[in-house]
């Protein structure tokens, strides 16, 4: 998985409008970004890289969105990801300027399944269209210049939505997305109640060939999820991080989760049938690294 960089490019309305009032939208001052953009440059010190990706604020409602790209490609990032809600991509023209300037890869929110949801929690009408247009859009473009594009569908899960993600998940695997992140924001949703939507929309990425991670939930938590290791998961200099030693598969998986939040390890407890699950994954493999996925 590759690893990006977020950089803030201010404050926007992007998550559900039912969840709480928006604030204001602030971008944030071109010369503070490119000064965060030098600072990541300067800093990164492994392949492939650095990767920036530009996040917050709508980057097409930038004022200076094209000098904010120019200077990651001057200052050699190899790769660029945008998030945006694709609006300005319907147009292909915009779309040809977006692949000219460097950027390959975009993250694109989806609230809902439907016109009528994602519009409602987006409190944009018109954006749930806009937004799949805008990808397929982009993907054709980039298809008739023979530029390879990575595109993932964030899918912001809170109360509002959560039993609309499996079949949002299959409206973005229709849509031509490369992957689905599925990010838990509302910190009021309870987490053992939400597991099995969540793990229906993992089963509805096998189902439509597109791969679902669930971003912040520790690993080997939920029955099955043990086929969708998120970024998080890494090996920490060859050891378990401490949260694994609080997971079902210690046993039996070699990789540890770097970041997860109290309230989610508190809430979200291993499954009754752990010990079964652990033994049938030692019988299902022949090693260590492929117990835990990581081959």
């Amino acid at each position: 998985m590759l690893q990006f960089i977020d950089i803030s490019l201010g404050h926007s309305n992007a998550t559900c409008a039912r969840c709480g009032p928006p604030g204001a939208e602030d971008p944030r001052a071109a010369r503070e970004v490119i000064a965060e953009i030098a600072e990541v440059s300067d800093a990164w010190c492994t392949a492939p890289g650095p990767n920036i990706g530009l996040t917050g604020f709508e980057p097409f409602r930038h004022p200076d969105i094209q000098e904010i790209v120019d200077a990651c490609v001057r200052m050699g990032a190899d790769r660029i990801r945008l998030d945006t809600e694709a609006r300005a991509l319907t147009d292909a023209e915009t779309s040809m300027s977006v692949l000219a300037a460097g950027v390959r890869h975009l993250r694109v929110v989806l609230l809902g399944a439907t016109g009528s949801q994602h519009d409602s929690l987006a409190s944009s009408p018109g954006s749930f269209i806009a937004a799949l247009d805008g990808v397929q859009t982009f993907t054709a473009t980039a298809r008739n210049v023979n530029a390879r594009v990575h595109v993932t569908a964030l899918i912001d899960v809170c109360t509002h939505n959560l039993k609309a993600v499996p079949d949002t998940v299959t409206v973005a695997a229709r849509t031509g997305v490369s992957d689905v992140l599925i990010r838990v924001s509302d910190p009021s949703l309870d987490l053992r109640s939400a597991a099995p939507w969540l793990e229906a929309a993992c089963d509805t990425g096998i189902v439509n060939a597109v791969w679902v991670e669930v971003e912040g939930i520790p690993f080997g938590m939920a029955t099955g999820w043990e086929l969708h290791l998120a970024s998080t998961y890494r090996a920490v200099h060859g050891r378990k991080a401490e949260v694994c030693l609080s997971c079902a598969l210690v046993d039996v998986c070699s990789g540890a989760v770097l970041e997860a939040s109290d309230r989610i390890l508190e809430t979200f407890q291993p499954p009754a049938c752990a010990e079964l699950l652990c033994e049938q994954i030692s019988r299902g493999f022949d090693s260590p690294m492929e117990r835990c996925g990581h081959v």
